[in-house]
C-alpha cells in the first residue's frame, strides 16, 4: 500500500490540484463569499485527478495499476486515501483561517450585521458554528466519493457521468442539509447553529463517523465493482 500511495502522489496528483488546495481556502477572507465555493473548487479537481493531463485515463493509469501484483480493491483504497488526504488538508486550512477571516471581516463590516452572518453570508449554518459545518461537509465529501468512485470503477471509463452524478448529489445534499433544513425546521437550525462548542463537537463527531463509514463502504462496493470489470 505504501508503494501504491507513492505512485498516487507522484503520478496522479496533478500540480494544478496542489494550487487549488492552497488557494481555495483563502476565499474565506472574501466578505460575503459563499463558504461552499472553496469546497466546490475541491470538487472540481475530480476530473483532473481521474483524467489528468497525460496522467489519468489518457495514460491508462487504471490498466497499469490493474496489471500490478495487487488486489483491485487496493487500487480503490489508494485512490480514496489520496482524495482523503486532499480533503483533510483543505478542511484543516479552512479551519485554521476561519478565525482570522472572522476578525478580518468584522473589521470591515459593521459589527451589528457581521455577528449574524451565515458562513460566507449565504449558508444556513452560521460562521460561529464552524465545527457543525465541517461535520456536514465531511458527510458531503463521503457521499461524493462513494457515488463518484462506484460509478467510475464499475466501468473504468465513465468520468463524465461519474462527475455529473457525484457533483449533483453533492450540491443537493449541501443545499438541503446546510441551507434548506435549518431554514424550515427549527430543531435542526438549533442543532447546527448552536454556539455551544460541545454541541458542535457532537455534530462534527457524528459527521466524522459517517465519513469514515462511507469510506469503508466505498472501498468494499467500488472494489467489488472493479473486480468485475474487464480492462
Amino acid at each position: 500500500m505504501k508503494t501504491l500511495l507513492y505512485k498516487e502522489l507522484r503520478l496522479v496528483l496533478h500540480p494544478i490540484v496542489i494550487v487549488f488546495m492552497a488557494l481555495a481556502p483563502l476565499l474565506v477572507f472574501v466578505p460575503g463569499f459563499p463558504t461552499p465555493i472553496p469546497f466546490m473548487y475541491l470538487v472540481a479537481i475530480y476530473p483532473i485527478i481521474f483524467l489528468g493531463a497525460n496522467k489519468g485515463v489518457q495514460s491508462n493509469d487504471l490498466l497499469y495499476s490493474a496489471l500490478l501484483p495487487i488486489r483491485r480493491k487496493d487500487i480503490v483504497l489508494a485512490r480514496l486515501l489520496l482524495m482523503t488526504f486532499i480533503q483533510l488538508i483543505v478542511l484543516a486550512l479552512f479551519s485554521a483561517l476561519s478565525p482570522l477571516s472572522a476578525k478580518f471581516i468584522d473589521s470591515i463590516v459593521s459589527s451589528g450585521s457581521a455577528g449574524e452572518q451565515s458562513i460566507g453570508g449565504v449558508m444556513g449554518i452560521r460562521r460561529d458554528s464552524l465545527l457543525s459545518y465541517l461535520g456536514v461537509q465531511l458527510v458531503a465529501f463521503g457521499l461524493l466519493d462513494f457515488i463518484f468512485l462506484w460509478n467510475f470503477y464499475r466501468t473504468g471509463k465513465s468520468i463524465v457521468l461519474s462527475s455529473l452524478i457525484g457533483f449533483f448529489m453533492y450540491f443537493v445534499f449541501l443545499s438541503v442539509v446546510a441551507i434548506l433544513l435549518p431554514a424550515v425546521i427549527e430543531p435542526i437550525n438549533s442543532l447546527f447553529n448552536n454556539p455551544n462548542i460541545l454541541i458542535q463537537f457532537i455534530v462534527f463527531a457524528a459527521g466524522l463517523l459517517i465519513y469514515v463509514g462511507l469510506r469503508a463502504l466505498t472501498v468494499q462496493v467500488s472494489g467489488k465493482a472493479l473486480e468485475r470489470v474487464d480492462l
